[in-house]
């Protein structure tokens, strides 16, 4: 089974944030970059809360106290595409109105598809 991050739920309908992976490289000398979201997912298996729990994450603030202990997250797997194809793929991620999507991994070129894509799914 693939982790997903911080062992989100892979099929959340109503979330606050979304997890998103993207495996895009546009120059071999940039290689890596596409395994970054696995990576990062890899590394999150290790976080846990101070009694040792995952979920709901427990991040602390002096003036507000436990925050984010009602935040629903869940990740949506990984965008795989060249550029030129990345666009379209993206288009196929429909989120819920009110989630925040958190892209992880590819190289700076897949930044203006991301943009363009959240802007056009507001319109």
């Amino acid at each position: 089974m693939q982790k997903t991050f911080l062992n989100l739920n892979s099929n959340e309908q109503k979330a606050d944030f979304c997890f998103i992976g993207i495996e895009c490289c546009s120059a071999e000398y940039l290689s890596g970059v596409e395994c970054a979201a696995n990576n990062v997912r890899n590394l999150s298996q290790r976080y846990a809360n101070a009694d040792g729990s995952h979920l709901p994450l427990k991040v602390y603030n002096a003036e507000q106290g436990f925050i984010l202990n009602k935040i629903v997250a869940f990740d949506a797997g990984n965008v795989t595409a060249n550029l030129s194809e990345l666009e379209d793929k993206l288009a196929n991620i429909k989120l819920e109105s009110g989630c925040v999507p958190i892209f992880v991994g590819g190289d700076h070129s897949v930044s203006y598809p991301i943009v363009k894509n959240i802007l056009n799914s507001h319109d």
